[in-house]
């Protein structure tokens, strides 16, 4: 299952907000999906969020891999429920920001100290714009509010914006 929205491009005054928004839902057992779906009802085996980060549009996506006794349709219905309808933020939301913000920090500061990790965030930086325009970027995902999380939410998770690849077996 892959379910992708559009989000504004790398350059956007939200970019770091969208992306720690995928962590937020989908990045380590602890997030909202993982939990709920992987965790909790056995939906899904797999389910991850990502942010492509080019010049131009962009997409969010979110790719799940049912559980094997789970029709992907009906997985895709539980998911749409919860993301369009069900889910609300609550008081962990200051905590849960934190954390990703945490892991997110140290992600960074990883990649600082690889050489191959830092030549190829160099390279991907001047082919969208110049290296300039991406320094700082630890603060920009410090500086991310609730307030920005819960906006964007709202503006990202809309029905009429998602787009739903089912891939199934040939089985």
């Amino acid at each position: 299952l892959l379910k992708g929205w559009i989000m504004p491009d790398r350059l956007h005054p939200d970019f770091h907000a969208y992306d720690m928004l995928s962590d937020l839902f989908a990045s380590g057992q602890s997030s909202y999906l993982y939990k709920k779906f992987v965790t909790d009802n056995h939906l899904f085996t797999d389910l991850s969020m990502t942010v492509s980060g080019a010049a131009g549009p962009n997409l969010f996506a979110l790719v799940a891999r049912p559980a094997e006794d789970v029709p992907i349709e009906d997985a895709n219905a539980r998911l749409n429920q919860f993301l369009y309808q069900d889910f609300c933020y609550d008081d962990s939301l200051t905590i849960d920001l934190q954390k990703v913000k945490n892991k997110n920090e140290s992600a960074l500061l990883e990649n600082e100290i690889k050489l191959e990790s830092r030549t190829s965030i160099l390279a991907v930086s001047e082919s969208v714009s110049k290296i300039e325009d991406f320094e700082n970027d630890e603060q920009k995902y410090r500086a991310i509010t609730e307030a920005q999380i819960r906006r964007i939410t709202a503006d990202l998770f809309q029905p009429q914006k998602e787009c739903t690849l089912f891939y199934k077996s040939s089985q």
